[in-house]
């Protein structure tokens, strides 16, 4: 039986005669009476008995009804339960997101979105930016949210931007800064197997910085300490261990420190971009295309 035979019996049932039940149906009577026929001989009991044109229902016959209208009353209920899942969006985001990005930007952003699309539930990994890209590459995730100009060849948004500055405890005569101790980030080991991401982002930073530099002096500058993370960086010199270079992500105004952000003599503003990144192909999953429109749609 499937569900032409649920709606049959359930139109004989409710008419108690095969002229008019078929009319309903739209079907000849003969075919009607075939199909019912077929339906008793496949259950083998009698449905019903025939008193002139009125039809009886046999005990056997109300029972398998009963069956008949629950059915249908079930696949209507199917039928909604999918509506109303294409209507409001399922499904598990998978996103992976920069160590510093995680704790700065992304709590806020996933709180209001998870908050008007309740039914979306979110996976989030962190780690660096160069293993959000490996996972990205391995399809693992549908997002990745990193921080530097990686080259990504799908889709990407820009998040942010936020100004590289220099740091001090005190006010700095700028003059005498090759003379001051500097407090350098060098980042931490990478792995040899992000090789292939390394060039465009660790160096173009550099660069820009040691550009900067070199337009205003022609001596290096003097470095007494190398440390692997920003908020290291940022420690030595609240405790007035000299100057440093760092994001303004990372600077609080309780840290009451003298910054000056960096700008080249051209105008350029040296700057630290975060990005999120996603391949094209999920954006046939409907949570993950509403997530992207989401992020499109917040201000930078």
């Amino acid at each position: 039986m499937d569900e032409k035979d649920y709606i049959i019996l359930q139109h004989i049932y409710q008419e108690r005669n095969i002229t008019k039940a078929a009319e309903r149906l739209y079907m000849t009577q003969p075919s009607l009476t075939y199909r019912l026929q077929q339906i008793e001989k496949h259950l083998g009991v009698q449905l019903f008995v025939r008193y002139g044109k009125t039809l009886e229902f046999t005990p056997e016959g109300e029972y398998i009804v009963a069956f008949a209208q629950k059915m249908l009353a079930n696949i209507q209920n199917l039928r909604d339960h999918l509506t109303n899942m294409k209507s409001q969006l399922h499904g598990v985001l998978r996103i992976a997101a920069a160590n510093i990005t995680a704790r700065f930007y992304l709590p806020e952003v996933l709180k209001n979105f998870t908050t008007q699309y309740p039914n979306i539930k979110i996976n989030i990994k962190t780690g660096l930016s160069l293993d959000v890209l490996d996972m990205l590459e391995n399809d693992s995730i549908h997002v990745g949210i990193i921080r530097g100009d990686y080259n990504w060849p799908e889709g990407k948004i820009l998040i942010s931007s936020e100004n590289i500055c220099l740091i001090s405890k005190d006010p700095i005569d700028m003059a005498k800064l090759p003379q001051l101790n500097q407090v350098y980030y060098r980042p931490n080991n990478i792995p040899a197997s992000h090789a292939k991401y390394n060039t465009e982002d660790r160096f173009s930073l550099f660069r820009k910085i040691q550009a900067w530099w070199y337009e205003r002096y022609s001596v290096p500058p003097l470095v007494t300490m190398e440390v692997g993370s920003y908020e290291a960086c940022k420690e030595m010199v609240v405790n007035g261990f000299g100057y440093a270079f760092i994001p303004r992500l990372f600077i609080k105004p309780e840290d009451k420190l003298y910054t000056e952000d960096l700008v080249l003599k051209n105008g350029e503003v040296i700057l630290r971009n975060t990005w999120l990144l996603y391949r094209y192909s999920h954006l046939q999953l409907r949570h993950v295309q509403k997530f992207i429109e989401y992020i499109k749609s917040l201000p930078q």
